[in-house]
């Protein structure tokens, strides 16, 4: 199974490990939004998928989010889309550390997802 079939499997309050191209993370599920994938030519090109995964503290840098969000995207280019990635997002912050608006930045692309007991 890919990285996408696993994240589509999670549910509320699954213990999760997350290996990122940046790091190792692990945390609970918090939130999860699912709306049907549609595919195109086995690409994922409509729908959406977010999960909120609350981190533990000793693998995040950033205490002061309490929430990371997961989210799976395929980048739309000339002659269709990309694979789809998953990457991990959280609030961007300004030189203080205060969450600025809507921003967010990436940690990275989520290249495993285990759910542990």
């Amino acid at each position: 199974m890919s990285v996408i079939d696993d994240l589509q499997e999670l549910e509320h309050g699954d213990r999760v490990r997350l290996a990122i191209d940046g790091g190792n993370y692990s945390g609970v599920v918090t939130e999860y939004y699912h709306e049907p994938l549609e595919y195109e030519n086995g690409i994922p090109i409509n729908g959406s998928l977010r999960i909120g995964v609350e981190l533990d503290n000793e693998t995040v840098d950033r205490t002061d989010v309490k929430t990371h969000t997961l989210a799976i995207d395929s980048k739309e280019k000339r002659g269709g889309f990309t694979d789809p990635e998953a990457t991990i997002w959280e609030p961007a912050t300004d030189d203080s550390d205060r969450i600025v608006g809507d921003e967010y930045r990436t940690l990275g692309v989520v290249k495993s997802v285990e759910v542990v007991e």
